[in-house]
């Protein structure tokens, strides 16, 4: 089943936890399962990110890098 990149970025943010990603973890994890079909596909940290903040539907957003850090050391993930 072909789906599209932002799904594809969907669904692994899921995998993941819904937990904050870099780009290059994205980039990484995508291009390990994607097969034969990254020829066909721009999984460049720049496509990603323009799929990321062009996203209305899934609600996706990006986010610095130290709201990340602000996000690990939360006492909820204590």
């Amino acid at each position: 089943m072909d789906m599209t990149l932002t799904e594809s970025i969907f669904r692994l943010l899921l995998a993941n936890g819904n937990k904050p990603m870099s780009l290059e973890q994205m980039q990484a994890r995508l291009l390990q399962h994607a097969g034969d079909m990254t020829g066909s596909r721009d999984i460049s940290v720049p496509k990603l990110k323009l799929v990321i903040d062009n996203d209305r539907y899934y609600g996706m957003t990006s986010i610095e890098l130290d709201d990340v850090e602000d996000l690990n050391s939360s006492p909820e993930n204590d």
